[in-house]
């Protein structure tokens, strides 16, 4: 009986600790992130477009930052990240890649073919994306070259991610 009492002691304590508040801390000044349209993580390094444009790596253990390329980025609707590379989809609907280090980026595929985007994740080196008329696309992201996948049922899709080799989609009723 000792035993259990001991043992739902410690248990008992563990949630506790367990469910104790995080810590947090400010990266930056107050307010250096309020011109953010767009943002993207990959090992430590935090990239934004901001609402000039410009493309900026920041360094998210010690708020550095540096801009990356010129400022040409301003009409960016979504943006991704995989194989060490950056990848966009623009206003125009064409989907670009992206050099991190220097800001380079060139089309992949035809210009405007990803016009009706509403959601997108990557997956395998892979762009998994949904469109206002519902279809599933998958693009090999270095020829540029697509192709649907399943019948068109994601037209109420927010937002699209990925976990353990499975696409998620959050629709507009809040199903996940």
């Amino acid at each position: 009986m000792k035993a259990f009492k001991i043992s739902t002691l410690l248990l008992i304590s563990s949630v506790i600790t367990l469910a104790q508040p995080g810590t947090w801390k400010q990266i930056g000044k107050a307010g250096d992130w309020k011109a953010t349209g767009k943002a993207i993580e990959n090992n430590g390094t935090i990239y934004t477009v901001e609402s000039s444009g410009a493309l900026y790596g920041t360094d998210a253990a010690t708020g550095a930052w540096k801009q990356i390329g010129k400022p040409e980025y301003g009409n960016t609707v979504f943006m991704y990240y995989a194989n060490a590379s950056l990848y966009t989809i623009e206003s125009s609907g064409t989907l670009y890649w992206i050099n991190p280090a220097d800001g380079s980026w060139k089309n992949i595929g035809k210009p405007g073919e990803w016009r009706g985007t509403i959601a997108g994740t990557i997956m395998n080196d892979k762009l998994y994306s949904t469109e206002s008329s519902g279809a599933l696309y998958v693009t090999d992201l270095t020829t540029g070259k697509w192709q649907v996948i399943g019948k068109p049922e994601f037209a109420a899709t927010v937002y699209m991610f990925n976990s353990n080799g499975k696409l998620y989609t959050l629709e507009k009723t809040g199903t996940l």
